[in-house]
């Protein structure tokens, strides 16, 4: 989240903070090690810092390729998982499918509903903040299960029994893949993070990504090379699993 335009604007002035005669302690999930110095520079002062394990135990990461060049296959795949989802859930159990376009969003929100399991809401960036509020109040509530959405919604999302996390094929970073899953099961409780996808769908969302790349003007994010595979997902699985100590 801290990555994004707008929130790296506001970092930019937290220095007003210090103005306070209070002691100040900053939390964050997934703070990029290169942005604690950041930090430090806004704030003009050291400051301690706290980093504990990226270890979840409750988290279950699997990855799932199905067969074909179609998106058809893997809409299917991630609905029979919401189906499981929907036999076992308790009343507070939520879910959230990544998608990596707002016409994907759409689409597999409409074919979730008309299953009839489940009731889906969509969020995207293009929308109005009103309709964002009243999808997440509606998924909050418990009025529709689960959430169909891009990247867009993730900020702040703190619900404590989310139970289901999908990936529809890649996400567009590793660390953005760590915050999105990272929102399982917060309660301590155990939860899935599903990734699935499809050879053909996954070698075009990557060139989607490496244009997107190529194309910005910000040399920062043409070394970074937001364009990574599953297979590059699946290491990002390993090392979540593994103590950062």
């Amino acid at each position: 989240a801290l990555l994004w335009s707008d929130f790296r604007q506001a970092m930019r002035q937290l220095y007003i903070l210090q103005s306070l005669d209070v002691p100040i302690i900053l939390l964050t999930a997934t703070l990029p090690v290169e942005l604690e110095l950041q930090l430090s520079r806004h704030f003009v002062s050291n400051f301690q810092i706290t980093r504990s394990t990226t270890a979840r135990p409750n988290l279950a990461y699997s990855v799932e390729y199905v067969d074909g060049k179609s998106t058809e296959r893997i809409d299917k795949r991630i609905i029979e998982l919401l189906s499981k989802f929907a036999a076992s859930r308790q009343s507070q159990d939520r879910a959230i499918v990544f998608c990596n376009k707002r016409d994907e969003v759409e689409e597999l929100a409409k074919k979730i509903n008309d299953k009839g399991i489940l009731m889906a809401r969509t969020y995207d960036g293009s929308m109005h903040k009103t309709l964002k509020d009243a999808a997440q109040d509606s998924w909050w509530r418990g009025d529709s299960q689960v959430m169909v959405a891009t990247k867009a919604f993730g900020t702040g999302i703190d619900y404590p029994t989310i139970r289901l996390v999908v990936h529809k094929g890649p996400s567009a970073s590793r660390l953005e893949y760590a915050q999105e899953t990272g929102r399982a099961g917060r309660d301590g409780e155990p939860a899935k993070c599903v990734a699935v996808t499809s050879e053909g769908y996954d070698h075009a969302v990557r060139r989607g990504y490496a244009r997107t790349v190529k194309d910005a003007k910000n040399s920062d994010a043409k070394k970074d090379k937001d364009s990574d595979s599953i297979m590059e997902i699946r290491a990002v699985i390993a090392l979540l699993k593994v103590s950062d100590g």
